[in-house]
């Protein structure tokens, strides 16, 4: 299992690379377990974007990180 060290940073992920590694698990019947070893990645937070891509769908993948940045930019250029 993958642990962030005491004081590190949170990875980023682009909602492209979390539907491209969602798609991987559906279409290859892949586990969680699988792609944390193959991507670096958690596998709880692996099956937790499979299932709200089952559920929700691409929309349910974006950043939030990513939607603060672009309302912030949004609000600036309004100025």
């Amino acid at each position: 299992m993958q642990v962030r060290p005491r004081g590190g940073k949170n990875n980023y992920h682009s909602k492209e690379e979390k539907i491209k590694i969602v798609k991987e698990m559906l279409d290859f019947n892949l586990s969680p377990l699988y792609i944390e070893k193959k991507y670096n990645i958690s596998h709880s937070l692996a099956g937790k974007w499979r299932k709200d891509y089952l559920e929700r769908g691409e929309t349910s993948l974006v950043n939030k990180k990513s939607l603060e940045i672009q309302y912030v930019n949004f609000q600036i250029r309004r100025i």
